[in-house]
């Protein structure tokens, strides 16, 4: 059988992911990628529709306190071991960041890497679609307890670190706001201490 380039065809009631074409495979995982940040955002959204009296930082706090365990039970061990990810290192951290649903593949957040060694990165992200939303949307308010200090992808980056080795350190070397769409988003820095 021909391998599905999409599903537009006749029901399949056997249907495998093996039967999408490798094209077709990728299409959904962005789809995937995408869904996953959206329902995150969505979470925040239902959290205060809910819960009018929460304020941003608590209903944020809610959806960290939610990630934080798919991330543990679930995202962290399935990921590592569907990839055979090995190693305690800021690299093997690396790597994780970039196989996630919602990381640093391409597909959503676009970043530079500057790698003194297997222990010392710095990862620059030049385009990021959360921070697009909020500045779209001037919601400053958002913002703030998602990308600035101690904001939940700072949390996040701590999470992953401290799951592959409790020595990674997670520095911040530039938050959010930009001036203009033309500078970074921001930019961290990995790293082991000697």
């Amino acid at each position: 059988m021909a391998e599905l380039q999409d599903y537009s065809g006749p029901l399949k009631t056997d249907l495998r992911w093996e039967d999408f074409s490798k094209e077709a495979l990728i299409k959904l995982m962005h789809a995937y990628c995408r869904s996953f940040v959206g329902i995150m955002g969505c979470w925040n959204t239902v959290d205060k529709m809910h819960m009018p009296s929460l304020t941003n930082e608590q209903a944020q706090d809610i959806v960290d306190d939610a990630y934080k365990m798919v991330a543990q039970y679930f995202e962290y061990p399935l990921v590592k071991k569907a990839a055979n990810l090995e190693g305690d290192d800021v690299i093997t951290m690396i790597k994780l960041f970039q196989i996630l649903p919602d990381g640093n593949h391409g597909g959503l957040y676009k970043a530079k890497y500057d790698i003194k060694n297997r222990n010392d990165v710095v990862i620059t992200f030049t385009e990021c679609p959360s921070l697009e939303y909020y500045e779209r949307k001037g919601r400053d308010d958002l913002m703030k307890v998602c990308c600035q200090e101690n904001g939940s992808e700072e949390k996040a980056f701590r999470w992953y670190a401290h799951l592959i080795n409790p020595k990674i350190k997670v520095e911040a070397l530039k938050y959010p706001p930009r001036k203009n769409k033309g500078e970074i988003a921001c930019k961290w820095h990995f790293y082991i201490p000697e």
